[in-house]
């Protein structure tokens, strides 16, 4: 599934369905599944653009002897 960076509006703890508690207040990424989608809709959570570190984890590693 397609995933998006999120994080929560300021001032707000937006519940974490996937995790459990609360969306940090720095964001993760989260499947793009209508609860973020609606929470995006009512201004809940915002998308962004994720932490240079956070951008390295998400991405798939590349196996240079798989061909």
């Amino acid at each position: 599934m397609p995933k998006i960076y999120v994080k929560p509006a300021p001032g707000l703890d937006v519940p974490d369905t996937d995790k459990g508690g609360v969306l940090p207040p720095e964001g993760r990424f989260v499947d793009d599944h209508i609860y973020w989608l609606r929470r995006i809709e009512t201004g809940e959570v915002v998308i962004s653009e994720p932490p240079e570190q956070a951008a390295e984890e998400q991405s798939p590693a590349i196996n240079p002897r798989r061909k």
